[in-house]
């Protein structure tokens, strides 16, 4: 094989002509890395404005859909570059549009928001086809939402006409655009927890320096050491979040603001003289804190190397919109001198304290919500709070814009090799910020911290605390995954006497104070409580509540046998809770998951309620529904399901047992519930087989006429969510909970997604959801600063005072009965 060079008429490369003998994957591998070369060129050639070279390179065969590190393509370089021209040659000859970076994005989404006609005329030429318009990017993001809220305020602060007119356009003549998806995302409960503010200080180089406490009135979940330096956001506007992050996750926050630091330091030649000093502060309040806290990080980057310092002691990290962490090469480039410019700009204003044209820049770092109007509102909230702003504020948004052009990326370069394992690190960066200032330093940042995981915050620009509440409990969500999954649980059999008899109910309550006290009904005909328990821990965990289980092992079930009257099951039922009362509170919520055989219960105690939820009730039928032959075949279908429990028939049992529950994880999920479910029955108590052949008939010929004859339900009574699977059978559940719905006015009825019947038994998603509903009914603003100090209970004019207790430690009892129940104190019954 011989091979000789011959000169190119493209741009004078040296291309090989060879003379083939032999060799064909030599061949091959030439001219692939020649075509890649031409590709790479074309993809830099683009930047210019010589379409004469683009052409070139296109004739040459240039690959139109290779792509950098970043994922650009030469169309995405077209875009970003502002060369109308070339990106018009690039879609007439084949250019892919759907081709997207590493971050989701189209070329639509990365077009460089100017108000001038460059922008409109790359607008026109990439959403000729409106579906691109559509396009949502890896944060959401949609391609139009990007460009409209650009626009309301691109021209100081108010709106550029002719993007804005095209877009009304594109809406009139495509419809769908004009849609909007619904948001399922869960909003935080801000309002959870009671939250108050104090400051605390510091000595760091001989001088005091101010943190900042928000914390709950309620032992708190986690510690986070909040690093809030957003160049010109001063912390009275940061505050409403970190109240609610407060209120809403439970946590105790530390927050290091401008009043903290000196801002001095970012003259000193040593670039490193600011963050040594914000790690000394830090350190000083490491007495203060837990072995381990989380991190946030929301100071555009001068706090971001805090992380690799404090490594050991974190449990998680979140750095918000980081920015000006740049490529090696990019203070050569014309954008660079434009954004040094810039900065340079922007400090120039706060140091010469121009209100009227710092006002007229803040749109360019905030998201318009609320439209016209929130942006004029929050430009005023913003003046006063800078008005009443310390002197550190303004020299810390004078001088912070150069530092981190000048320093950031020298400081964060030189961290030490982050390892995969370090510690949870989420990077969250708002999804319409500027992609060359912001998302490409969250980018870069991504890659210098293996494992950490990029993020963003939808319908945010830049400076997310200025942006609203739904923007705060986004970065709650995603601080959320840093924290505790909940608190410590345990959970105990507590004996109580009723009915002259001993009873057993259990206990399952957070290691910390109680939000709430939970009365919970357990007897879902067919579950044991073993099956229960783990949803019951969960709620105890998460919702911090303290349960007061009656369980299968808690009642007679003889009390259910045919031939008994329906009161004999109610009189066991009502005598039991009557005895919890004492320990349940002034008030506490209902959960009744007994499938129809409890409900009478929120009747009876519906002075005592704050809330209820209702799980599931069957067999509440229309008035005429019992002669009909759909009722022949259920009543005759619970006939059955009984005999299969009386007879500890296993096979049918587990035959029937997905007739009850969602397929959840298929096949596979079917039969790992299953075994659970075998192992679980083969040690529960012969009270819950008794139960379980007992309670189907019983719901079938009791349950119309016990809810029917309830007094008129009150609108105002209480909060009532009732909970429908929404793939219970329509007749037997679907219409019981309609009617119940309709016997108490002013109840939700809530559906329970992808569950058939037994929630207890159909995984983490359903158990989140019925969560959801038991967190709707929890008191707002807990404090525990008084808790444990009930009142004495009145009676008319007279104070009822508790029994004595007599005996020693070990064998209390009270003077005022004759030890029969032999009940602990807090259970009994003479209180």
């Amino acid at each position: 094989m011989t091979i000789s060079s011959i000169s190119s008429t493209v741009k004078g490369a040296k291309i090989w002509l060879i003379d083939i003998t032999d060799d064909v994957d030599l061949v091959f591998s030439l001219l692939g890395e020649m075509r890649c070369r031409v590709s790479l060129a074309l993809a830099f050639t683009v930047r210019s404005l010589s379409i004469a070279d683009c052409k070139d390179l296109v004739e040459a065969k240039a690959d139109l859909t290779i792509a950098d590190g970043r994922g650009y393509t030469p169309l995405h370089n077209a875009v970003r570059f502002r060369n109308v021209e070339a990106v018009r040659f690039l879609l007439q000859n084949g250019a892919r549009q759907g081709l997207r970076d590493k971050l989701g994005n189209t070329s639509l989404h990365v077009i460089p928001l100017y108000a001038d006609e460059t922008t409109l005329q790359l607008c026109q030429e990439l959403g000729e086809d409106a579906a691109y318009l559509q396009k949502k990017n890896r944060a959401g993001l949609q391609v139009l939402q990007r460009l409209e809220a650009w626009a309301l305020t691109a021209v100081n602060g108010g709106p550029y006409k002719p993007v804005l007119d095209w877009i009304q356009l594109q809406k009139q003549e495509h419809p769908f655009l004009a849609e909007k998806g619904k948001d399922g995302k869960k909003r935080i409960r801000s309002d959870r927890f009671q939250v108050s503010t104090h400051s605390t200080h510091v000595v760091v180089r001989e001088q005091e320096r101010t943190v900042h406490v928000v914390e709950p009135e309620f032992t708190p979940l986690c510690h986070v050491v909040y690093v809030g330096l957003p160049r010109f956001i001063p912390f009275s506007l940061q505050l409403p979040a970190l109240q609610r992050w407060a209120g809403g996750l439970g946590v105790k926050v530390w927050a290091i603001c401008e009043d903290s630091v000196d801002p001095g330091l970012m003259k000193d030649e040593d670039p490193k003289a600011f963050t040594s000093d914000l790690a000394l502060i830090v350190e000083g309040l490491l007495p203060s804190l837990p072995e381990k806290f989380v991190l946030v990080d929301s100071s555009w980057g001068p706090g971001t190397s805090l992380v690799w310092k404090f490594k050991e002691r974190l449990q998680g990290a979140m750095i918000i919109n980081t920015h000006l962490f740049k490529a090696p090469d990019f203070d050569d480039t014309e954008a660079a001198w434009k954004i040094k410019t810039r900065m340079a700009q922007l400090g120039d204003l706060f140091e010469r304290r121009e209100m009227e044209n710092i006002l007229k820049v803040l749109p360019d770092f905030m998201y318009p919500t609320g439209g016209a109007d929130g942006v004029e509102a929050t430009k005023k909230t913003y003046a006063a709070a800078v008005s009443s702003a310390s002197e550190k504020f303004w020299k810390l948004s004078a001088l912070q814009p150069s530092w981190n052009f000048n320093h950031l990326t020298p400081i964060l370069s030189s961290q030490s090799e982050w390892h995969m394992d370090s510690l949870p690190v989420v990077l969250a960066c708002s999804d319409q910020a500027p992609l060359v200032v912001v998302g490409e330093s969250m980018q870069r940042l991504n890659h210098l911290m293996p494992g950490s995981k990029l993020e963003f915050i939808p319908s945010s620009k830049w400076s997310w605390q200025l942006e609203g509440e739904d923007i705060w409990d986004e970065t709650a969500r995603l601080l959320q995954p840093l924290l505790p999954a909940g608190v410590d649980v345990h959970s105990y059999p507590q004996p109580i006497y009723a009915c002259k008899e001993h009873k057993k109910v259990h206990v399952i309550a957070p290691d910390s104070s109680p939000s709430a006290h939970v009365l919970y009904l357990g007897l879902p005909r067919f579950i044991p409580f073993a099956l229960q328990l783990p949803a019951l821990k969960h709620w105890a965990k998460v919702l911090r509540v303290k349960i007061w289980a009656i369980t299968e092992d808690s009642i007679d079930s003889e009390k259910l046998k045919p031939g008994a009257s329906a009161s004999e099951f109610q009189d066991e039922l009502t005598n039991l809770v009557s005895a919890l009362l004492p320990v349940l509170g002034e008030r506490f919520i209902l959960v009744d998951s007994t499938w129809g055989s409890g409900t009478f219960l929120a009747w009876w105690l519906r002075d005592r309620l704050s809330g209820a939820l209702i799980f599931n009730v069957h067999l509440f039928m229309a008035p005429d529904f019992e002669g009909t032959e759909p009722a022949k075949k259920i009543k005759n279908r619970m006939a059955k399901l009984g005999e299969f429990f009386e007879n500890k028939d296993m096979d049918s049992i587990m035959g029937v047992l997905p007739d009850f529950m969602y397929p959840t994880g298929g096949a596979d999920g079917v039969e790992a519930t299953k075994q659970a479910y075998a192992a679980a029955v083969s040690s529960a108590s012969e009270k819950f087989w008794k139960l379980s052949a007992l309670q189907p008939s019983w719901n079938f010929n009791h349950l119309t006429p016990i809810l029917s004859s309830q007094s008129e339900w009150q609108m105002d009574s209480l909060p009532v969510v009732l909970a429908c699977s929404d793939q219970a059978p329509l007749v037997v559940v679907g219409e019981s909970m309609q009617r119940l719905n309709h016997l108490m006015p002013g109840s939700k009825l809530e559906f329970i997604p992808s569950s058939k019947w037994s929630w207890q038994l159909e995984g983490e998603e359903v158990l989140e959801s019925v969560t959801e509903l038991l967190d709707s009914l929890l008191p707002t603003h807990l404090s525990d600063k008084h808790m444990g100090k009930r009142s004495l209970p009145l009676l008319g004019q007279q104070v009822i005072i508790p029994p004595s207790i007599d005996g020693d430690e070990h064998d209390p009892f009270c003077r005022s009965c004759d030890r029969t129940c032999r009940a602990d104190q807090p259970l009994c019954p003479v209180q």
